[in-house]
């Protein structure tokens, strides 16, 4: 089993794109949830994945904050995106706000991967591993 551990030996930039990837991993995980879409859906999704991917490894919040901007205020991968710029920014209360509501309506997703790692970034680890282990599990079962 994976254990989460809010203090990683890795570096600041190591944890970020470690950050980034585990992020990856949860929107493609809702993508996939996604299927069951039509095919203009499901593309649009997985478009907006990748150029949010893509915006937030290069450093590119603005372009990411933007693009989570366009989507519903209840999306839970829009508030992953939207929450993480915030967080990256050091405005941990903004993205608590941002995630607590979503996160409550869908704690495997996107939102629930970020909340956790939002809450093990402000010292509060204990809280955050029922829904990293909850996004993990969900992970396994897809």
């Amino acid at each position: 089993m994976l254990r989460v551990t809010p203090r990683a030996r890795l570096g600041r930039r190591a944890r970020a794109h470690a950050a980034a990837a585990l992020l990856f991993c949860a929107l493609v995980l809702a993508a996939t949830a996604a299927r069951g879409q039509p095919v203009d859906s499901a593309t649009a999704e997985r478009r907006f994945h990748e150029r949010t991917t893509r915006a937030l490894a290069h450093g590119r919040l603005d372009e990411a904050a933007a693009l989570a901007a366009e989507r519903p205020g209840n999306d839970p991968a829009g508030a992953a995106v939207h929450a993480r710029t915030l967080a990256l920014r050091g405005r941990y209360a903004e993205a608590e706000a941002r995630l607590a509501p979503v996160v409550e309506a869908a704690p495997a997703g996107a939102a629930g991967l970020e909340w956790g790692l939002l809450l093990q970034r402000v010292g509060r680890g204990g809280e955050a591993g029922p829904y990293l282990e909850a996004v993990m599990t969900r992970g396994r079962r897809s």
